[in-house]
């Protein structure tokens, strides 16, 4: 129960600095993205290849995926083992795709910033990414631990042959 309530309050935490960064004024935020992609181009073979406008705009669309995947993460396991794997998945995206639409609304009325609907569309592919992940990590620690109780527990290997009688 401790570990619920341990991710609810980082979801919140995580929206609060979602809506820290949607704050900021557009030249703050493009400054900083600026500045991350010049460092990159600096860093990266090839990279003087590459054009900053394009870079910069990989490294923005990019943390729109990762802070809503992670968002997706939290509330995942804020729902508890409890709850059917389906339900969890819906609630989590359902909370953060709402979210999402409401961090672009919230956008709309940051000087210099525009809220807009493709943003919301690439928040929820992150929200997407970030449950597959969870899907397929629940589903591979549930096959997982459903081996290894046949097999200690049951007296079966992990073909699901009984170990004590012969073919």
């Amino acid at each position: 129960m401790r570990r619920r309530y341990f991710f609810r309050i980082a979801s919140l935490i995580w929206m609060a600095v979602i809506f820290s960064f949607s704050a900021q004024d557009g030249s703050h935020s493009g400054a900083l993205s600026s500045s991350i992609a010049h460092w990159l181009i600096a860093g990266l073979p090839g990279g003087k290849e590459l054009s900053a406008q394009t870079i910069v705009l990989i490294i923005r669309k990019g943390a729109h995926m990762t802070e809503y995947a992670i968002l997706a993460i939290l509330l995942f396991n804020s729902f508890g083992f409890q709850t059917l794997l389906k339900r969890r998945l819906w609630r989590s995206a359902v909370i953060a795709v709402v979210y999402a639409m409401t961090d672009e609304a919230h956008q709309l009325l940051v000087a210099g910033r525009a809220g807009q609907l493709k943003d919301v569309v690439i928040d929820s592919a992150g929200v997407i990414a970030g449950l597959a992940l969870c899907w397929w990590l629940s589903r591979w620690r549930a096959r997982r631990t459903s081996r290894t109780r046949d097999k200690w527990h049951s007296g079966t290997n992990s073909t699901g042959r009984d170990f004590f009688l012969k073919d």
